[in-house]
């Protein structure tokens, strides 16, 4: 079981093998991660050339939030007007990462995962508690599943890079594309769906109430199940998704002990 008592900032990185800049996407958001122990990250493979970790879902949050790759919504706050302002470019990351780890936390959040390896079903029961009343929104529960250190071979997996020949660059020298790309924090699956969980949680909540929901997903065989993490999160959900807001994340391993992170500049 793992547990959300500080506030914890989610990332959501939107990348592609297609995308010649996105090697510099997943050096800061790795960057980012070393600077800041209660920041979780996911990488959206949603790019306008469709690579092999693409899928569908993940095409509704970029559309709404991204005017390209690689830029990233950080608890998905809006410093802009509309929906699109939301992801913001890589240096820009830093800072909205230090003002959000500053925030108190409304929420609290718990995972608690369950795998059969026979089945491939993961089970992850999500508790949540209400840490302070909240004002009148529409409240989510969410959860991505998330596979690490992903490589493959072909153009869905070669990550194209405009840095081989910029000397001084983590990437100088590494080809273009990089083959054997090592894809870290890979979104394979959000649910329930694009925009999570609508009526567990009321339009009003109050301090000390809590709520708890489960997760089923059969994981496909391609996905390893031993770099898998699971990331849970509430956030306020906007019409026009111009006012998004995510209150708090958390995130596990599938299975204790077997996740292993590699080098993300190889």
């Amino acid at each position: 079981m793992s547990f959300a008592q500080t506030k914890k900032v989610l990332l959501e990185d939107f990348s592609g093998a297609h995308c010649s800049q996105c090697p510099m996407g997943a050096y800061y958001t790795d960057s980012m991660l070393a600077k800041y122990p209660d920041l979780i990250a996911v990488s959206l493979h949603s790019y306008t050339s469709y690579d092999s970790m693409h899928f569908a879902q993940i095409d509704t949050i970029y559309n709404a939030y991204s005017m390209g790759a690689p830029m990233g919504a950080v608890d998905r706050i809006n410093s802009g007007t509309v929906s699109s302002d939301v992801a913001k470019y890589i240096t820009q990351w830093d800072p909205a990462i230090q003002t959000q780890l500053a925030v108190t936390p409304e929420v609290s959040l718990t995972i608690s995962p369950t795998w059969n390896s026979s089945t491939r079903n993961i089970s992850a029961l999500i508790n949540i508690d209400i840490l302070s009343n909240l004002s009148n929104g529409d409240y989510r529960l969410s959860m991505y599943v998330v596979e690490d250190s992903v490589t493959g071979t072909g153009s869905g997996y070669d990550q194209q890079n405009i840095y081989n020949s910029t000397p001084g660059n983590p990437y100088f020298g590494m080809g273009d594309p990089i083959v054997g790309f090592i894809h870290r924090h890979v979104a394979r699956a959000i649910l329930p769906s694009s925009w999570g969980l609508a009526g567990l949680i009321p339009s009003t909540p109050a301090a000390g109430q809590n709520f708890s929901y489960t997760f089923n997903y059969t994981l496909p065989a391609n996905i390893d199940e031993t770099q898998v993490k699971l990331i849970a999160f509430v956030s306020k959900n906007s019409s026009n998704h111009a006012s998004d807001e995510i209150l708090n994340a958390e995130e596990t391993e599938l299975i204790t002990g077997t996740f292993v992170e590699e080098n993300f500049t190889t």
